[in-house]
């Protein structure tokens, strides 16, 4: 499952925020919402580029020293041992908060081949999620 959002990255300032005074994580919880209405399932893993991975560092206070998005190009591993050699320490996933539930992670993946001011909200089913998704959907039926 997968869905596409598009933005325009004239509408954010300098400091990340849009004319209605929302940081870019918050329109990106909005469509994590969206999401989570369309299929029932969290987003799990957030595609974008390094220009919208710039627009999200913007927005967050003390940002000046992560970097946003695991390399789509690279396995995890690799980005892992990277990040030891990094000046500053890159933000692969947060935390949904979604309804309250600060429990789903959202996985950022930097991926050059998707196009700017695009963002692909993705949920990838990992083996030990059947259980607690079949748990979460039960839930908000």
């Amino acid at each position: 499952m997968h869905e596409t959002y598009r933005y325009n990255k004239n509408d954010f300032n300098e400091n990340g925020l849009n004319n209605n005074g929302e940081f870019f994580l918050d329109v990106i919880h909005k469509w994590e919402v969206e999401f989570r209405n369309k299929y029932y399932f969290f987003a799990n893993y957030f595609y974008a580029n390094s220009s919208t991975m710039r627009l999200i560092k913007r927005g967050i206070k003390n940002s000046n020293t992560n970097d946003f998005g695991i390399n789509g190009a690279v396995d995890f591993k690799t980005n892992l041992e990277k990040e030891t050699r990094m000046k500053s320490q890159p933000i692969f996933v947060l935390n949904s908060e979604f309804k309250g539930d600060i429990h789903k992670p959202l996985f950022f993946v930097k991926d050059e081949d998707v196009s700017d001011e695009t963002v692909i909200l993705k949920y990838i089913l990992d083996d030990k999620d059947i259980k607690q998704e079949s748990y979460t959907f039960n839930k908000y039926v």
